[in-house]
């Protein structure tokens, strides 16, 4: 694989010939790192107007589903349907390991936030924890009857959460290795999961494919509280975001809105209508005050959240669904992807476009989504019908 990066006035070019899976900042806001169909992965600045040589990670053997970057900057997790994870020096680009164990692909990879441990899973129904530092196994946790999904750790990192194509979230006690609670009530998939800190009382928050989100109070680890049941949404909720500042959700869905909630109440906030289409992606900015939203018509909207007032970003070469969205850490940059393959970076603040640019001849097939990367994976190999959304 290749890139041709051009630098122009404003506008940085790279090209790449393969499918784009996966995207995500580097934790300084400062690089992009893609990972495409061929299990290559890249690096590339995007602030400044310097030439940057694209540093690339190679040891994959197949597409790149899942990419994470542990807090400190310093290391990459990768996972990839090759049925294993590697962990990368992420300014050397060196290999530093890889984590082998699955029985099947990989679909989404989670970094305790002290950086000691990876977990993983995917099409095997098990979820792997690993020691980042040497590499062994740490041990295998079973017990989900489907594919997962969706991972992620506590903030202290004393708790894993996991979704399930079994409609199920479950909860695990990572250094007991042992199930905690089982988190039922979806009809559908379990697509997404993540945890919140409301004034040192931890709350889960899970989303399925039918367009139900549920707030679960887990502050008593041990005993389950009735799940606060956050309903709104008339169709399938496509992506869930947390508010970096204040206790609030952000979901969106396809049936054109996106639904603010308050997670220490469970009330609806504020609902956000975009009359042009399904939204697709969903995204706070690091200081909470504005939320980006990405509908099916190639649009891009940063809202106000106090006021509910937007700006539209506009570009000629968006032509497609946008299917990610994301804010850089620093809040200055805001990052799209489109489904035939474009990324393009604006100016957060006024809307104009900043100096990076990418393009792939291939269609997104997901960025870092677990509710569509199984959907994508099923339809190369079985084409269920539920996949055709």
């Amino acid at each position: 694989m290749g890139f041709t990066i051009c630098l122009r006035a404003t506008l940085k070019v790279i090209t790449s010939l393969h499918g784009v899976s996966s995207v995500v900042f580097s934790s300084d806001g400062a690089s992009l790192l893609v990972g495409d169909e061929t299990g290559l992965i890249s690096m590339s600045g995007v602030k400044g107007q310097k030439e940057i040589p694209v540093r690339e990670y190679r040891g994959h053997s197949d597409r790149i589903t899942s990419l994470a970057v542990g807090s400190d900057g310093h290391v990459l997790i990768s996972a990839s349907w090759d049925e294993t994870a590697k962990v990368w020096d992420l300014q050397s680009g060196t290999d530093q390991g890889t984590f082998a164990g699955h029985d099947d692909s990989l679909l989404c990879v989670a970094i305790s936030p002290d950086g000691k441990l990876v977990a993983s899973a995917g099409w095997d129904d098990t979820i792997w924890i690993w020691d980042r530092i040497t590499g062994k196994s740490v041990r295998a946790l079973s017990g989900h009857k489907g594919s997962i999904l969706s991972l992620a750790f506590s903030l202290d990192g004393k708790w894993l959460a996991s979704g399930s194509e079994d409609r199920t979230a479950r909860l695990w006690d990572v250094e007991k290795g042992v199930h905690v609670l089982t988190l039922p009530g979806h009809s559908t998939d379990v697509s997404t999961v993540g945890f919140v800190d409301m004034e040192g009382r931890y709350q889960l928050v899970t989303g399925d494919t039918a367009g139900v989100v549920r707030l679960w109070n887990i502050g008593r680890i041990g005993q389950r509280d009735e799940p606060e049941t956050l309903r709104g949404h008339e169709g399938t909720v496509t992506m869930v975001a947390f508010s970096p500042t204040e206790p609030l959700v952000a979901s969106s869905s396809v049936d054109k809105s996106i639904a603010i909630w308050n997670l220490k109440t469970g009330w609806l906030v504020r609902r956000l209508t975009d009359q042009q289409n399904s939204i697709s992606a969903v995204a706070f900015s690091p200081d909470g005050k504005q939320l980006a939203s990405a509908n099916k018509t190639s649009g891009v909207n940063v809202w106000n959240v106090d006021s509910g007032s937007f700006k539209r970003f506009d570009d000629e070469d968006i032509d497609d669904k946008i299917r990610h969205i994301s804010f850089s850490h620093d809040g200055r940059l805001l990052v799209g992807g489109s489904e035939n393959g474009k990324i393009i970076v604006w100016n957060a603040k006024d809307g104009t476009r900043a100096n990076v640019f990418l393009h792939t001849p291939q269609k997104f097939k997901g960025l870092n989504l677990a509710l569509t990367e199984p959907c994508w994976r099923l339809r190369a190999r079985i084409r269920p019908s539920n996949c055709g959304r």
